[in-house]
């Protein structure tokens, strides 16, 4: 028994070390990213080849929109179980 309880806490501490880890990543990240555009402007950026990850962020979700806004209609508008059916099995 001591060694299954040894063994499931080291899988949770490994667990809390990678979530607090990814944590800080994407905190240093965002910190960046601010920074970033605080000191420069948008046409710098894009001259720059040099977008945020923030921009990024909001850009490949205007597309995801976009994607999905195309896929109703060409469904025909419904909001059927279908389309829903369709989404949850794409791999």
């Amino acid at each position: 028994m001591d060694f299954k309880r040894s063994f499931h806490q080291r899988h949770n501490d490994h667990a809390v070390v990678s979530v607090v880890s990814m944590g800080t990543l994407i905190a240093i990240q965002l910190a960046s990213d601010i920074t970033t555009l605080k000191t420069t402007t948008l046409s710098q950026r894009i001259s720059e080849h040099s977008l945020t990850s923030i921009e990024l962020i909001v850009v490949w979700g205007i597309v995801g929109i976009v994607l999905y806004q195309f896929a109703r209609i060409r469904s025909g508008g419904s909001n059927n179980a279908e389309l829903s059916e369709e989404a949850f099995n794409a791999d």
